[in-house]
């Protein structure tokens, strides 16, 4: 939600943190949030690799996804830095593929079953994004845009997570209270 949240309001922030003169970097922030918020979910399945004591897989995937990456670094990069950061999400989604290939075999967790698990959070995510997008769209003032936007966002998804219930919520109001 955090990386749909940064990617609808890359305007409102880029322009208003390092002015307008900045403003082509907008769809590089945008395309690199896409690519970004499956981050959580690399490391998950990394960390269980090494949990398991599967060190050696973790390595070989590693090597796998680098020369994976290199590849379409070296293919997209002639092509511009937009077609370098969309190469971003390909890596990342074979990267993704291929280290939940692995959990799936150790704990019977695969790709569809994440995807899954992760539907409902996506789904509410892009809602999220759409609504900042409306809430901010007749606003001119880039810093009011950040304000609205970000308020609209944070209340639509946590808002919508309560409704629906969310399990998550349980963990984040354990964890707040750890660290009070």
């Amino acid at each position: 939600p955090i990386m749909l949240m940064l990617s609808a309001l890359a305007r409102p922030l880029v322009i208003t943190m390092v002015t307008a003169k900045w403003e082509p970097c907008v769809i590089l922030l945008q395309i690199i949030c896409f690519s970004m918020m499956w981050y959580p979910i690399h490391a998950i399945n990394l960390n269980l690799l090494m949990v398991k004591g599967r060190s050696d897989l973790f390595f070989r995937l590693e090597v796998i996804k680098k020369i994976t990456g290199g590849a379409i670094l070296l293919v997209t990069l002639p092509m511009g830095l937009v077609a370098f950061c969309y190469g971003g999400i390909l890596s990342s989604m074979i990267s993704l593929v291929i280290n939940t290939y692995y959990t799936g075999k150790l704990i019977h967790v695969g790709y569809l079953k994440q995807m899954k698990d992760l539907l409902p959070i996506f789904m509410l995510s892009l809602i999220m994004w759409f609504c900042i997008h409306v809430a901010t769209y007749f606003i001119g003032n880039m810093l009011l845009q950040l304000v609205v936007g970000g308020c609209v966002g944070a209340a639509v998804y946590l808002g919508c997570a309560v409704l629906l219930r969310f399990d998550e919520l349980n963990d984040v109001k354990y964890l707040l209270k750890r660290k009070s």
